[in-house]
């Protein structure tokens, strides 16, 4: 009675899901739509004050954002499968009878072409099974993905910890060691990926699933597969392979794909765009006046046009630059010489000594730093005025450099004298 009263509670709920998923959905495409923007805010801030010359994070923050519009498409399309299935009922009640094949009078071949159309329960039985697999799709397809970042986070933290703490005594040894390791880490990932698309490949044959046992627990382990097994096998087991096999496939390859697109993409929409002859810059991130709730990747001024004269220049504190400054001005040295002087003077002393202004090929001398703090953005950086007074009416650029040795330019700003 018990086990009876179980399977007719299971049946109820099956009949009632669409309410919640059509809910669910809403919402959370709602929600979905607005985290990539709060991503984008949390690698500009991450590059700037915590490590800035990390090639993970901005892979990372890709790769999640993918995830993300797996997850959006997937119940964008649920919510459309859903709406016609609300339709589909609403006809079967309007039409119990369905197609009334005697009114149009065709000839034989077209007639039988026409019946050969489902029934309204045939159709609407169709629909909800794809409504309800649509929801473990996300899922499923939204845990590899994070899955498959968290495997080669945890793969990469030696090579990353190796390459800061690893006394540099003898870095030809430490280079081959790494090189070792990561040829390593790369061929494991190919064999799980293709495990993974081919349904079990390795795991077929008994003296190769032997040794390729261990390389599974661990890969399991670490791409978190636990959590989204049940959903992988479910699918696995009940449709045709080939069709599975060419889902993820086309799955891994679009993600790969879209990951480089989305880390590499300046405006919205840039995966898309044929332009050829294009090439951005990020000058409108240069002007305070044109960027007032996004990151200043490295240096801003007040205006594309400027009528005053000076210049007001901010220049974003970036840790990966602070590393540099402290090198070059013997920041540490100085403390310990000048036990009595501010420590704030000091520091507005290796600034000036670090950085080097430019209007077009003259070097700005005599200015002085002050520390800043960018409000709307809640930016850290450093600020000086610079007189143009002199300056002849027409196009310039503002070079921010960094000492000779440092043999690189940090940003370039394009302005306008009126």
């Amino acid at each position: 009675m018990g086990e009876k009263s179980d399977l007719n509670w299971i049946e109820k709920l099956k009949r009632n899901s669409w309410e919640p998923e059509i809910l669910i959905s809403g919402i959370a495409i709602f929600a979905l739509f607005r985290i990539p923007k709060l991503l984008d805010q949390f690698l500009a801030y991450f590059q700037a004050n915590i490590y800035g010359r990390t090639l993970d994070m901005p892979n990372a923050v890709a790769l999640f954002k993918v995830a993300i519009y797996w997850v959006i498409l997937i119940l964008i399309i649920h919510l459309v499968v859903r709406s016609i299935w609300i339709g589909m009922i609403g006809l079967s009640y309007i039409f119990p009878k369905e197609i009334n094949y005697d009114k149009l009078k065709l000839s034989g071949k077209f007639e039988n072409e026409l019946k050969n159309i489902p029934d309204y329960k045939s159709i609407i039985s169709k629909l909800e099974n794809l409504c309800s697999a649509l929801f473990s799709i996300a899922f499923l397809l939204l845990m590899v993905v994070v899955g498959a970042y968290v495997f080669f986070f945890v793969c990469m933290a030696p090579l990353f910890i190796s390459s800061h703490f690893i006394l540099e005594n003898d870095p030809s040894q430490v280079s081959v060691i790494e090189l070792i390791y990561l040829i390593l880490i790369i061929v494991i990932s190919i064999i799980a990926v293709i495990d993974f698309v081919s349904l079990g490949y390795f795991r077929r044959f008994k003296f190769i699933s032997k040794i390729y046992f261990p390389i599974y627990k661990v890969v399991s382990i670490l791409t978190l597969a636990r959590f989204y097994r049940p959903i992988y096998y479910s699918f696995v087991t009940n449709y045709k392979k080939w069709k599975i096999i060419l889902y993820l496939i086309l799955f891994v390859y679009a993600t790969n794909l879209q990951m480089i697109q989305l880390r590499d993409r300046v405006h919205p929409g840039d995966q898309f765009s044929r332009l050829s002859l294009y090439s951005h810059n990020g000058y409108n991130a240069y002007y305070d006046d044109q960027n007032s709730d996004r990151y200043s990747r490295r240096a801003h001024i007040q205006s594309e046009k400027i009528k005053d004269n000076s210049i007001r220049l901010f220049v974003v504190a970036r840790v990966d630059i602070e590393n540099d400054i402290r090198n070059y001005a013997n920041y540490d040295s100085l403390l310990i010489a000048n036990p009595n002087k501010e420590k704030y003077l000091i520091e507005r002393q290796c600034i000036s000594e670090f950085y080097h202004i430019y209007v077009d090929d003259s070097l700005i001398h005599n200015l002085k730093w002050l520390h800043d703090y960018k409000a709307h953005t809640k930016q850290k950086g450093y600020f000086t005025h610079i007189n143009i007074s002199n300056l002849p009416q027409g196009n310039h650029v503002l070079y921010i450099k960094g000492p000779d040795s440092y043999n690189r330019t940090i940003a370039g700003i394009p302005f306008y004298r009126e």
